[in-house]
């Protein structure tokens, strides 16, 4: 018996033994590392300490800006004026003084039609007028001696007006052969070569006025109450990005298209800086109303849950979410209502995962030193 017992304490040792050698072979493992934005707070009543982290955020002021509304429409720019040049008589053009792209003053020649037949033409009529006008003196100094008669005299008359009626004509003739612009502006188009035939009533050349232009736009019948004369107009251009034109409200129809539900509106476009040019596409912004020095933030900044809008504010390193109505938005911003003040911090960044009381960590630069 006592045999036994000898031999199960023998056992017994070495399985204690083999245990606790198994337990001093296992690697010691390392506490978590806490990321460098966390901090340690302790519990209430002597508790252990916790760790807090920090939600990175970036963050915007509320401003104070002029915020406008908009009707927003898209068209292609146009020629304040485009006028067709014809020929006004046939023949061979002998003479090209201008190209496609090329600035015109009115009354500028742009070609020379075959002009020796119409020069002598003229010619012949300067002589029959100047035998006419002699003829015409002579009876008058004759009619006053009654050396004439009544019927000779009204002849004599007759034949200077109507040599005076051919000379007119000749000189017209003459004129036609010379091609003229009729406005200043610039050739468009150019439809007639050096040396080509043209004849009477063919379209020679296309001319326009780029300065100002005109953009036509069509708008909802519904807004036809917003829109008036005179308001201002924001245009810009895919060839100029960032770049805003200025135009103004001329013109508006006084009919709505019942095919379509809208009305033509017309603005004038200033484009005295030469950039823009008739064919261009052009989105437009009407300036229907204005609302002067209201708080405004970042559209960023905005967060939508339903038919609400929050903003998280963030004060001595804490976020809070704030309701806030939404008013008038521009290419950045939109104008707010609530619970805010011109300069306070907004966060832009970040606040899908933020809750009101939640502490934060500015992370862009140029706003940590104000916060």
């Amino acid at each position: 018996m006592k045999k036994k017992i000898v031999l199960f304490g023998i056992i017994f040792s070495l399985f204690l033994s083999t245990c606790g050698k198994r337990e001093s072979d296992k690697p010691a493992t390392k506490s978590p590392v806490r990321a460098s934005n966390s901090v340690r707070q302790k519990r209430p009543h002597g508790g252990r300490e916790r760790a807090v982290v920090s939600m990175p955020v970036e963050v915007a002021y509320v401003v104070r800006k002029d915020m406008k509304d908009y009707i927003v429409a898209s068209t292609t720019l146009e020629a304040l004026r485009e006028v067709e040049v014809f020929a006004k008589t046939s023949g061979l053009v002998t003479s090209l003084f201008v190209e496609e792209g090329d600035r015109v003053k009115a009354g500028d020649t742009l070609l020379i039609i075959d002009d020796r037949e119409a020069r002598l033409n003229l010619k012949k009529a300067r002589i029959a007028y100047r035998e006419a006008r002699n003829a015409k003196e002579r009876s008058e100094q004759m009619k006053s001696r009654n050396l004439i008669s009544d019927e000779e005299y009204e002849s004599t008359q007759l034949s200077f007006q109507r040599a005076e009626t051919e000379l007119e004509s000749a000189r017209l003739a003459f004129e036609y052969t010379r091609v003229k612009a009729p406005i200043s502006g610039y050739i468009i188009e150019r439809m007639v070569e050096l040396g080509g035939m043209v004849t009477t009533g063919k379209a020679l050349f296309r001319l326009g006025e780029f300065n100002p232009l005109r953009a036509r736009v069509y708008i909802p019948e519904k807004e036809l109450s917003k829109v008036k004369i005179g308001q201002d107009a924001i245009l810009s251009i895919e060839s100029e990005p960032g770049k805003l034109f200025h135009g103004r409200v001329e013109l508006i129809s006084t009919v709505v298209d019942p095919s379509s539900g809208t009305f033509k509106v017309t603005i004038r476009v200033d484009s005295a800086e030469g950039i823009l040019r008739p064919g261009m596409f052009a989105g437009v912004r009407i300036v229907v109303d204005e609302h002067s020095g209201t708080l405004a933030v970042p559209k960023q900044a905005i967060i939508y849950e339903g038919d609400k809008r929050f903003i998280y504010v963030v004060h001595g390193g804490i976020a809070k979410k704030v309701e806030v109505e939404t008013g008038f938005s521009d290419e950045g911003y939109v104008e707010v209502v609530g619970e805010l003040n011109e300069g306070e911090p907004v966060v832009v960044a970040g606040q899908n995962n933020l809750a009101s009381g939640m502490k934060v960590e500015v992370v862009n630069s140029s706003h940590q030193d104000s916060l």
